[in-house]
């Protein structure tokens, strides 16, 4: 980081400079909350969360009406986010294998994106040359 805040300064100029933005990052996450946990805790919340929507989407095809509403917008940008990258995580597992949300954010693709889908989790591969998800 501090080499792209100041390349050519030497480290006693960016050095607080640093500090002081990790200080307040880690501000920020104690003031929203997060801060307020250990890893294991926040991995738990998480995951208790993704359950509950996955249980409160059922096996409708939107959350809210026979339309998609903001909500929808809203979870597929999160679960999106998760579920389509490379990464591997006891989080990410869990999204991936909540069939319904994945199923749900292809819908969202396909509605809005005109897209294929944004996860290929139906043959258990997740997109070209990533992991395998079951």
């Amino acid at each position: 980081m501090a080499q792209m805040l100041a390349p050519d300064s030497p480290e006693t100029v960016w050095e607080p400079i640093v500090e002081g933005l990790r200080e307040r990052f880690l501000t920020q996450l104690h003031q929203q909350g997060l801060g307020r946990h250990q890893d294991r805790e926040i991995c738990q919340l998480i995951i208790a969360d993704l359950q509950a929507l996955s249980t409160f989407l059922g096996d409708r095809p939107y959350f809210m009406t026979n339309q998609p509403t903001t909500l929808d917008a809203t979870v597929y940008a999160h679960i999106g986010n998760l579920i389509q990258p490379p990464f591997e995580s006891a989080i990410v597992d869990v999204a991936r294998n909540l069939t319904n949300l994945c199923q749900h954010c292809d819908r969202i693709a396909q509605l809005f994106f005109m897209s294929d889908s944004i996860v290929s989790i139906f043959n258990g591969v997740v997109d070209d040359d990533r992991a395998k998800v079951s």
